[in-house]
């Protein structure tokens, strides 16, 4: 049950959008367990953000995962994701954040696991 949202301030066209999560739904099998089958994702656009400083563009990636993973397989996802983004945006890897949010609570078709 992971789901990756991506947000930038750079445009990105509808059918980049669909390229970058079906290379999401790849990636995330860097964490064991977890499988395009369950990966919802998010990509906004054109958002009003700035970093150190600047708006040139960047992007904020955060991942939400259902139980935990440990540090070498987020290593190897955050340089997937990371890379991913920059060569479907051209955004520099050195503006892109990606940050891991964690929970046990998660709930699907009115229940949780």
């Amino acid at each position: 049950m992971p789901f990756i949202h991506a947000r930038t301030n750079q445009s990105i066209g509808k059918d980049s959008k669909a390229k970058i999560s079906a290379l999401l739904g790849q990636a995330i099998e860097a964490i064991p367990g977890k499988t395009e089958q369950w990966l919802m994702t998010e990509i906004e656009d054109q958002k009003g953000m700035f970093f150190a400083g600047t708006s040139e563009p960047c992007a904020m990636i955060t991942i939400d995962l259902f139980g935990q993973s440990d540090d070498t397989s987020c290593d190897q996802l955050t340089q997937k994701v990371t890379e991913i983004v920059a060569a479907e945006t051209g955004i520099r890897t050195e503006r892109i954040y990606v940050r891991y949010l964690s929970t046990d609570q998660w709930g699907w078709n009115g229940h949780n696991f």
